[in-house]
């Protein structure tokens, strides 16, 4: 009897043991997938140029400009209007408190409850990149729109310049199939803001959703771009094409550049 009893718990043990191993499997399995996902979907690398905007109601749009290869951060004031209105192309956004400081604007956008296109590991990696910068490290920049075209280039020429995008030296080609005029040029003038070579605007049919064709799919250019417009790069071979990559702007974006 002694014994049967035994043999019982014995194996309640086991069914025990087997089940415990396998609760804790599936959970060490969903937080990997978790965890893959939150690095696939983050947009700060902690080491090429990331541009915040950071918005307001009461107070002027402000930008914060991260940028890991010069170990600087600018912030940038802009009174009158917002990034749409300097036509500078953001990684994400965020609505904080006005603050005159980047440190304590980085430190809020944990506590920011609406914060597009941004992961809590952009969040961690922008205020320990902050947490690593010296006071000199931190430029701060007011601007007032309308500004004058010579104004612009003075004042932009090296405030957005991504150094990554210039060491790449990919040629753009950007087609713009939202059936509003002007839009094409606009994605241009953004994109030849931050660094890239843009050597084509054109026009197309109208189209629902954007997207990027590169025969580089895996270079800083077209990843970047590719998260700009929130699009996945579509491999095109390294022929036919006169530029290493093609934007088609579709209806899909111009809620962004409107």
């Amino acid at each position: 009897m002694r014994k049967s009893s035994r043999q019982q718990f014995g194996q309640s043990l086991s069914i025990a043991v087997v089940f415990i191993c396998t609760v804790v499997l599936f959970l060490l399995v969903g937080v990997s997938v978790k965890l893959t996902l939150l690095f696939m979907s983050s947009s700060f690398d902690g080491t090429h140029q990331y541009i915040l905007s950071l918005n307001s109601k009461s107070n002027p749009s402000e930008l914060i400009v991260y940028s890991p290869q010069t170990k600087s951060a600018s912030l940038v004031t802009i009174h009158g209007g917002n990034a749409q209105g300097i036509d500078v192309p953001v990684d994400a956004s965020a609505n904080v408190p006005y603050i005159h400081s980047i440190p304590k604007l980085t430190q809020n956008i944990f506590a920011a409850s609406d914060k597009d296109n941004m992961t809590i590991l952009d969040a961690i990696r922008l205020f320990l990149f902050v947490n690593s910068l010296n006071q000199d490290s931190f430029h701060y920049q007011e601007i007032t729109l309308p500004l004058s075209a010579v104004d612009r280039e003075k004042l932009f020429s090296n405030l957005f310049f991504d150094n990554g995008l210039y060491a790449d030296n990919e040629s753009v080609a950007v087609i713009n199939a939202t059936g509003e005029s002007g839009i094409g040029s606009k994605v241009a003038h953004m994109l030849t803001t931050i660094g890239v070579n843009v050597i084509s605007v054109t026009s197309s049919d109208p189209q629902a959703t954007s997207i990027l064709t590169s025969s580089h799919t895996q270079s800083y250019t077209a990843q970047r771009i590719a998260k700009l417009f929130r699009v996945h790069p579509q491999n095109t071979g390294s022929a036919g094409s006169l530029s290493d990559s093609t934007l088609t702007i579709g209806k899909d974006s111009l809620e962004r550049l409107q």
